[in-house]
């Protein structure tokens, strides 16, 4: 008795550190894929408000 009681409480531990771990770690994927997509695509978007205009048509020439 003692011992299936023991056994089904680490399973169950085992279980949640298990479904802990895939839920973190998918957040965080989420999270970085996020912030890169915003870093990323906003950053070369067209309708990105530019700073530079002339910086601008630098790297666009350089990119040509």
């Amino acid at each position: 008795m003692a011992r299936k009681l023991l056994l089904s409480f680490l399973l169950s531990f085992l279980l949640s550190f298990l479904l802990s771990f895939l839920l973190s770690f998918l957040l965080s994927f989420l999270l970085n894929f996020l912030l890169f997509f915003l870093l990323f695509f906003a950053r070369w978007h067209k309708s990105y408000p530019s700073t530079s205009p002339r910086r601008d048509n630098l790297l666009y020439r350089r990119r040509l």
